[in-house]
């Protein structure tokens, strides 16, 4: 098949699925409901049932406020709705109603039936279900106007909660409440999100504690939270006394979302001060949210995924990370919100989260591909140490020296072995790790230096200055600096003595000066690094233990050969282990 035949396939999948989902299904019945704007509402009496319009001039207005009224004995609610087109349809409609409540409902004066149990008292009321559907015959679907009229009690309802919060008439049917596209495709969704969270999760304790993996678990923990709070009534039902703790676990779940996803893209990118970010994003979400448009939270989600949005396409692009396709996805989750239903969201969601995994797939197989080149280099530069320290010239005039010694001075020959032996334990032990301390490095040091001491006959020392000794340097740096001063230099003085200052920088930046003595020859000895091996193996361990975020130049003196050294340690490469060399 070809391309182009492909393309075609794909491209009529995408109009199908985009219809299925999208348009909205007509129902072939031809019946028009009007509801007229006279919800009423009253309580503390007794009405007649047998005459549906009993004290109908002492009912109030059924508003926001009465809405929320704090009243939890028997109340009274009803409304008019007006019929109209071919009447007595081919089949039965039903009226679905959600009501913090126990309730009755009744079709002019016809009983439709009863959720739980409604009371005058808490003990002798039966809590009803939060959805519930009342079936209306369609021999009662007659042209004209209509009553329904709905008896409740709330003994069990929070303070503050709305005793009606939809109601609305459609064709019977016998799937829609279970078997809804818009409650199973989310519900999907977050579903998969519980697995993949958890994944994020263990790559958080396995890998280096990354801030982000910690983010993005929160994050699709608390959508699968939100996702199911807003859904479960729909899905499975449950007794209205329990809508306190789904509203509790919406809002706490959706401020949790609305905080996490902004940080996963921060610290994903890096960014600095990411909470400062926050506090911002935070302020505009309040502002958004209470003061500009308290009604509709689609603004706080706005200003969540807006700043997520920010993040992602500034510090992407500014770090030439592939990290900022994920803008893509953002962008859509925003036209979502800002023209969907803030439930219809979890939609898009998916299309957000693919990019991010695709991302997240293609980082790993990056890191994976750095993790086998930093082995190979690892084992390249610990072979180009050994190789080095026994390179022939020095290994010749060692060995000349020892038999002279064995000779003419055995107790200097066996001082001589033994510091020689030191030296290469310690150069076998750095010579496999990423990073070292420093005291172990300078001990390596001395030891060179005791060695050179003996066999030039000098008194060769090495000065510390605010050196604590615990601080990570990549292995053999200052060494193969202070045997490139003997290999390039001609001292003719009895003493020499070399120093190594550290200085703090701003932030974590430090900055090590190696202060070698100057000998007769007035070649630099920096300069002569640069033109061997040396200074390749000093560039490549300090760029495998601090990526691109070292310096390194040389600035002579008359009396001082000065190598300088910056490296920034908030930068600073973890150990590689062995495990991680065979991975």
């Amino acid at each position: 098949m070809t391309s182009e035949s492909w393309q075609k396939i794909k491209l009529v999948a995408a109009a199908l699925i985009f219809v299925a989902v999208f348009c909205p299904i007509q129902s072939n019945a031809e019946i028009q409901v009007e509801r007229a704007d006279n919800f009423q509402y009253v309580t503390g009496v007794a009405p007649d049932w047998s005459n549906p319009l009993y004290l109908s001039n002492e009912w109030d207005e059924f508003n926001g406020l009465t809405m929320e009224d704090p009243h939890k004995g028997i109340f009274w609610i009803k409304m008019d709705i007006y019929l109209g087109g071919e009447v007595t349809p081919e089949f039965d409609w039903e009226y679905n109603v959600h009501m913090i409540a126990s309730h009755e409902a009744f079709w002019d004066d016809v009983s439709l039936g009863m959720s739980g149990k409604p009371a005058s008292s808490a003990a002798d009321e039966i809590p009803g279900y939060v959805w519930h559907t009342y079936l209306i015959p369609n021999e009662h679907l007659t042209a004209g106007k209509h009553t329904i009229t709905i008896r409740g009690s709330a003994h069990q309802r929070a303070t503050g909660m709305k005793l009606l919060r939809q109601g609305f008439m459609r064709p019977f049917s016998s799937n829609w409440r279970y078997v809804s596209l818009w409650s199973l495709i989310p519900t999907m969704f977050v579903s998969i999100g519980i697995v993949v969270g958890l994944y994020f999760l263990m790559l958080y304790f396995t890998d280096d504690r990354k801030p982000e993996y910690l983010a993005f678990f929160v994050l699709l923990e608390s959508l699968t939270a939100y996702g199911f709070s807003i859904q479960w009534d729909h899905l499975v039902g449950y007794t209205y006394n329990w809508e306190w703790l789904s509203v509790r676990t919406e809002n706490i779940s959706a401020i949790l979302v609305l905080l996490a996803l902004p940080l996963y893209f921060l610290f994903k990118h890096n960014a600095p001060y990411p909470w400062r970010w926050m506090a911002v994003t935070i302020i505009v979400a309040i502002v958004f949210g209470t003061w500009i448009s308290p009604n509709a939270p689609n603004l706080a989600w706005f200003a969540s995924f807006g700043s997520a949005l920010i993040a992602s396409v500034y510090y992407g692009r500014q770090n030439k990370s592939f990290y900022w396709w994920e803008s893509f996805g953002l962008l859509l989750c925003i036209v979502g919100i800002l023209t969907q239903d803030l439930e219809n969201t979890f939609l898009v969601l998916p299309a957000l989260f693919s990019v991010v995994l695709l991302t997240h797939a293609i980082a790993m197989q990056q890191r994976k591909a750095a993790l086998e080149r930093a082995v190979n280099l690892e084992t390249q530069l610990r072979g180009e140490l050994v190789r080095k320290h026994i390179q022939p010239h020095f290994l010749l005039n060692t060995l000349t020296s020892l038999m002279e010694w064995v000779e003419t001075d055995p107790e200097r020959g066996s001082e001589f072995i033994a510091e020689l032996a030191e030296e290469f334990r310690l150069m076998s032990h750095l010579s496999s790790q990423t990073v070292v301390d420093l005291g172990t490095e300078l001990e390596m040091c001395d030891r060179h230096l005791a060695i050179m001491s003996l066999r030039l006959r000098k008194d060769c020392t090495l000065q510390r200055n605010n050196i604590v000794g615990d601080e990570s340097i990549p292995p053999a740096i200052f060494h193969t600096l202070i045997e490139n001063a003997f290999s390039h230099n001609i001292y003719k003085v009895d003493q020499l003595e070399f120093e190594i200052v550290k200085e703090a920088l701003e932030g974590q930046w430090v900055r090590y000066r190696l202060l070698a003595p100057r000998g007769d020859q007035q070649t630099s000895s920096f300069g002569k690094l640069g033109k061997g091996t040396g200074l390749k193996y000093i560039k490549a361990r300090l760029k495998q233990g601090f990526d691109g975020h070292w310096r390194l130049r040389d600035d002579p003196t008359n009396t001082h050969w000065i190598t300088v050294i910056d490296v920034d340690y908030a930068h600073l490469k973890r150990q590689i282990e062995p495990q991680d060399q065979l991975a």
